[in-house]
């Protein structure tokens, strides 16, 4: 319904319009894209994902309008799905060009973090034939609660070392933007040219909700166990166990999954004004 009303608005505004499908595994074919003005996405940020790759290789600017759970690229841009604020978007064409970070060449938009979150993310994925919503995640929640998968990292940032062989919740961030709006790497900016990680270090489902309590209230930084650095490069040595990995909000198949659960590291790089932005 999103995707008609927003089509109809364009064309009833003069702009022509040519459908295209994107989501699940399959990334979008810049080819498509050519001769293309803007893309508009909608979606959730897993659907972003899947289309970015394709909208930097056609230096075409991406719009969101949101439609998925969380919609932290849309938030992140002042975008929304209403066909008002996508033709005034047009109108003002502020295009603005966004770092992305890359793993092993992949890119991602927003966050990867390996810990409970991205647990609790693989949970929700192996019980994909149930409707996804908020009300999805809550049996993966109590699951995760139950029986935590905390991520054993050393962290090094531009080659300082942030973390070393510690146990806990690692997020690297390209963006504030979190789900439950926690924000635990408020000062990350997808325009900055750097990464933000944050560590926050725990062994149990108790230190995991004070965490999360720290971040709602934007007190994280005091908290004991806090590690924080922001640069071009991040590695990341995963100790012992392999640490669950989600990207964009999704769990990543492929080489994606082999760049921590096969290795047990991964690297982070920043690529800075890949991807053209039409602001909201």
């Amino acid at each position: 319904m999103v995707a008609g009303a927003l089509s109809d608005a364009l064309e009833g505004a003069g702009h022509g319009v040519k459908p295209l499908l994107v989501g699940g595994d399959e990334d979008l074919d810049p080819a498509k894209l050519a001769r293309s003005d803007a893309l508009v996405v909608v979606g959730g940020d897993g659907t972003v994902h899947h289309a970015a790759e394709a909208a930097i290789e056609a230096d075409t600017p991406i719009y969101h309008a949101p439609t998925g759970n969380e919609n932290l690229f849309a938030r992140d841009w002042g975008m929304t799905r209403g066909p008002e604020a996508l033709l005034g978007a047009l109108d003002r064409w502020d295009v603005a060009r966004m770092d992305v970070g890359r793993i092993g060449g992949r890119a991602f938009l927003l966050m990867c973090s390996l810990g409970p979150d991205a647990s609790v993310i693989h949970r929700v994925d192996s019980c994909r034939n149930r409707p996804v919503g908020h009300l999805a995640y809550a049996l993966p929640v109590v699951a995760e609660a139950l029986g935590p998968r905390m991520a054993t990292v050393t962290v090094r940032v531009d080659g300082d070392v942030v973390v070393e062989r510690r146990r806990g919740q690692l997020i690297i961030a390209n963006s504030r933007q979190y789900a439950l709006r926690l924000d635990p790497a408020r000062g990350a900016v997808p325009t900055d040219g750097r990464l933000d990680v944050v560590f926050l270090e725990t062994t149990t489902t108790l230190g995991m909700l004070g965490w999360g309590l720290r971040c709602a209230w934007g007190a994280q930084a005091s908290g004991r166990g806090y590690r924080a650095g922001s640069g071009r490069q991040v590695a990341v040595e995963v100790h012992a166990e392999t640490a669950p990995l989600q990207v964009d909000g999704e769990r990543p198949g492929g080489d994606w999954r082999d760049a921590v659960e096969a290795e047990g590291s991964l690297v982070a790089e920043i690529d800075p004004g890949v991807l053209p932005v039409l602001r909201g």
